[in-house]
């Protein structure tokens, strides 16, 4: 390859033990219909094979490129990865993930096509042992200026409560930024810092791109497993997490969008809060929030919730506090209490009830069904209601 600087791309692994998946990622890698420029392994202090599996690829391909150094943690590894890093564009893939052979192909070619400040996917998929889901954000495919930036995804770049998703989604792999603007934020990092660290990379690099391709690309398996960082938060992360609240408040400081990115930040913190304290304990907290099905709903319409249980519970708060639709009546067969305001009342109170949609806010798809069907022998329309799939998290 003989490419012009400005169309070169290094590509950097932070490994810690993770030699049973190292190889797929690896391979992953220089099969790529698209070759990358250079590729940067660290070894950040790995007590099992992974640092003789970097070196067994470093002796076979000549742009790959190793670094062995005492456990400083993932932070500290991407930060030397970038410093030694010599293409003009930068790319991370964590050391138990693996890529398709065409991932690289589709993100550099959005990238040499518009030149941006970062091209980024709006999808993964998470690979879990017996089988893979689709992680998708709330960004459309296409390029985003500085107004749009600030308008569309600054206000959600953590989460969009109405959309029910992500807008950026909060991961440094799947993303091609510009090496040296990086990395001269990335300095700014506090290497203690554990938990949302890729946070504390991408977000504030956001704030500071004029230009953002986002792509659609079902190109990155994010391999969910047992024992990985992310899955077993350790006590000191709150002092850490703590850490990366003032630093997060700090670097995405602007005066136009304070208020925005001050409720974003914290939003990431109480996310990561709660992956914190189920790893920390070992709780089952799946049943946290359920979120209703926006996209099913008409936006200012007249909405009755059937349902008093742990989702409808959840669907009227949130539609309460988003204001999305007006809640005008609330149905159950047991409950009859005053929650949030509004009295529960028996299901035949739907007939006096004025409404354009019922939100049935069941998790058994079958009682659903009979629910739907006797709300039907008392007048409503099939069409006027609403159930879907309810999803904890």
């Amino acid at each position: 390859m003989n490419r012009k600087h400005e169309d070169t791309l290094s590509v950097v692994i932070a490994i810690y033990n993770t030699g049973q998946y190292l190889r797929k990622c690896l391979t992953s890698i220089v099969e790529q219909s698209y070759q990358v420029d250079e590729l940067i392994l660290v070894d950040d202090g790995s007590t099992d094979s992974s640092g003789e599996i970097c070196d067994e690829f470093s002796e076979k391909y000549d742009y790959i490129k190793v670094i062995h150094q005492q456990n400083k943690g993932q932070t500290a590894a991407q930060k030397a990865g970038m410093k030694l890093a010599g293409g003009y564009y930068i790319s991370f893939i964590d050391s138990d993930d693996w890529i398709e052979k065409d991932f690289f192909e589709i993100l550099m070619g959005k990238m040499l096509s518009v030149r941006a400040d970062a091209v980024i996917t709006n999808s993964f998929l998470l690979d879990y042992e017996k089988n893979n889901k689709i992680w998708e954000s709330n960004l459309n495919p296409g390029l985003y200026a500085k107004e749009e930036i600030e308008k569309v995804i600054v206000p959600f770049f953590v989460h969009n409560e109405i959309a029910a998703k992500d807008t950026v989604l909060p991961f440094i792999p799947g993303k091609i930024f510009i090496r040296d603007t990086l990395y001269k934020m990335s300095l700014g990092i506090d290497e203690k810092i554990k938990l949302g660290q890729d946070g504390a990379t991408v977000f504030p690099y956001i704030l500071k791109c004029n230009l953002i391709a986002v792509v659609t690309c079902l190109g990155y398996h994010y391999v969910q497993r047992e024992g990985s960082i992310s899955q077993a938060p350790k006590y000191n992360y709150f002092e850490e997490l703590k850490c990366l609240q003032e630093y997060l408040l700090k670097s995405c400081k602007t005066d136009s969008l304070a208020e925005e990115e001050n409720n974003q930040v914290n939003i990431y913190i109480r996310d990561l809060l709660i992956i914190a304290i189920r790893g920390i304990y070992n709780l089952e907290m799946g049943r946290i929030l359920c979120v209703p099905p926006y996209e099913s709903i008409d936006k200012g319409c007249r909405l009755v919730i059937y349902g008093a249980g742990n989702a409808g519970r959840s669907f009227v708060k949130q539609i309460l506090h988003s204001q999305y639709a007006s809640v005008t009546g609330w149905l159950d067969q047991n409950c009859r209490d005053n929650i949030y305001g509004i009295w529960v009342e028996e299901p035949e109170a739907v007939k006096t009830m004025d409404y354009d949609q019922i939100l049935i806010a069941i998790t058994e798809e079958n009682l659903a069904q009979t629910i739907r069907g006797n709300l039907v022998k008392m007048g409503v329309p099939d069409g006027k209601m609403i159930w879907k799939p309810i999803y904890w998290g």
